[in-house]
């Protein structure tokens, strides 16, 4: 059968369309429609070869198609020509390495570059310049090899304000004290992280499958828990709000706990409050003083405020509690309030379930007081003379 103009552009448009072995199997049978001798006139017509020919016919009698190694094609990596090049990189920068001192990563850093590395392989490792990568190769062999080109330092000693050692000196032993005093009620105090609402993953186990989101966007709603803890008695109080937490509202909460519990304690004179001193509980703060004046206002009560020190929050008792309430949640959907209050209230501190309260009230914020009123305030207020944002005494108002 002779080789048409028709047939020889059908030969071209298919070579050109297929690759690999979908050509050759499609030349293959092009050649065998061509009878006896189609080889030999398809090759120099079509511009083909012989052999990619007679893959194709051994592809096309057998029905095996093998595949063509491309992962094996261009050229090798550097490690496989040089037997010892990855150990030589190794001993030249794990030297002068070290691991990361804030722990943020497992990979060390090293002050060794890749051009020094390049120069130290050459001059100490005998290796010759026609062996040896580019130092692009070198950087990336070094990264592979958990290496990261950062100068290393010193870990960071944490910085403590000039006031740090006088707050642990007045703050230690007077809670050491307040311990064993049975006319003093220590109470700890403090806000914790706004929980979304809402069909969103807060990760942990389940017992039972549970579908949820991987992104808290768009809330239903919000509750930020306030909690009130008396370490000595392993009782605990929330107060789940949705609106902002202010010192108003925080204090409330402290009033509210007191009212419930002072018939148990009617020994107790003094509440020893500690605090961290964070932005809505500073004894500064407009909201802060007349709100704690009120709560101090009934008679042989007396209130003494105690910002702890900056310490690990493993200290401070309520945020143990609040690392309880997170597990809690963990591993469910808190779709609707009453499984935010029925996880919260389950929940055990020193096998004890706190008593959890749903606050409707919104607290104001932006409020304001004149000079001459805030200074009314803070004539109740008694201050430590050398620390006088961080420890303050209400006494009870003299009948």
């Amino acid at each position: 059968m002779p080789i048409t103009d028709e047939c020889h552009t059908m030969c071209l448009e298919t070579a050109t369309q297929l690759q690999g072995s979908e050509r050759r199997l499609g030349m293959a049978r092009l050649v065998k429609s061509l009878g006896t001798g189609g080889q030999r006139r398809a090759a120099p017509a079509c511009g083909w070869s012989r052999d990619t020919i007679r893959l194709g016919m051994q592809a096309l009698t057998s029905g095996f198609r093998g595949q063509d190694p491309v992962s094996g094609r261009g050229r090798k990596r550097a490690e496989e020509h040089l037997p010892h090049f990855l150990t030589d990189i190794r001993d030249l920068v794990d030297g002068p390495s070290q691991p990361d001192p804030t722990c943020a990563t497992t990979r060390r850093l090293t002050r060794v570059r890749a051009a020094a590395v390049r120069r130290q392989l050459l001059t100490t490792k005998g290796s010759t310049e026609a062996d040896l990568p580019t130092e692009e190769t070198l950087r990336v062999t070094r990264h592979t090899l958990g290496y990261s080109p950062r100068r290393g330092q010193q870990s960071r000693p944490h910085t403590t304000s000039p006031d740090t050692d006088a707050m642990c000196d007045a703050f230690s032993p007077g809670h050491a004290e307040a311990a064993q005093e049975e006319t003093v009620l220590r109470v700890s105090m403090d806000a914790k992280a706004t929980g979304v609402m809402g069909p969103f993953s807060r990760g942990g186990p389940s017992r039972v499958e549970v579908h949820a989101l991987d992104h808290d966007v768009c809330p239903e709603d919000t509750r930020t828990p306030c909690g009130l803890s008396c370490p000595d008695h392993h009782e605990n109080a929330l107060f789940l709000t949705s609106s902002v937490v202010t010192s108003a509202g925080m204090v409330d909460g402290l009033c509210a706990v007191w009212l419930r519990v002072h018939e148990r304690f009617p020994h107790v004179t003094t509440l020893l409050l500690k605090q961290d001193k964070g932005p809505e509980n500073q004894s500064r703060r407009t909201q802060f003083r007349p709100s704690m004046a009120a709560c101090a206002a009934t008679p042989h009560r007396t209130i003494h405020v105690a910002a702890s020190p900056p310490s690990p929050r493993k200290y401070h008792p309520i945020e143990r509690v609040g690392g309880v309430l997170e597990n809690s949640w963990h591993g469910s959907v808190l779709d609707s309030v009453d499984m935010v209050l029925n996880l919260a209230s389950k929940m055990t501190w020193n096998g004890q379930h706190p008593v959890v309260t749903l606050v409707k009230k919104t607290s104001q914020t932006g409020v304001k007081l004149t000079q001459k009123a805030m200074a009314v305030f803070e004539q109740r207020f008694q201050r430590l003379l050398h620390l006088p944002k961080w420890f303050v005494k209400l006494s009870p108002v003299s009948s």
